[in-house]
C-alpha cells in the first residue's frame, strides 16, 4: 500500500502545468511531512528564463509583463 500527496495547479501567466506529487509506502512518515509540504507548494513558483536575448535579460522573470 502506498500513501500520495500531491498538489497540482497551472499558471496561466506563463502556460506551465505544475505538478508536486509525493509518495511513500510509510503513511504516517506523509502524515508527519505534510504540513512541510504544504508549505512548499505555496512557495512554488515557475519561472521564465529568456534564452534567446543578451546576458542583461538572463535573470530570473526577465522578459515576463
Amino acid at each position: 500500500m502506498l500513501a500520495a500527496l500531491r498538489y497540482a495547479w497551472r499558471d496561466e501567466k506563463v502556460g506551465a502545468d505544475v505538478v508536486l506529487w509525493t509518495v511513500t509506502d510509510d503513511t504516517a512518515q506523509i502524515i508527519q511531512a505534510a504540513p512541510d509540504i504544504e508549505e512548499l507548494a505555496h512557495k512554488v513558483s515557475v519561472v521564465v528564463w529568456d534564452l534567446q536575448s543578451d546576458a542583461s535579460s538572463m535573470a530570473p522573470g526577465a522578459g515576463i509583463g
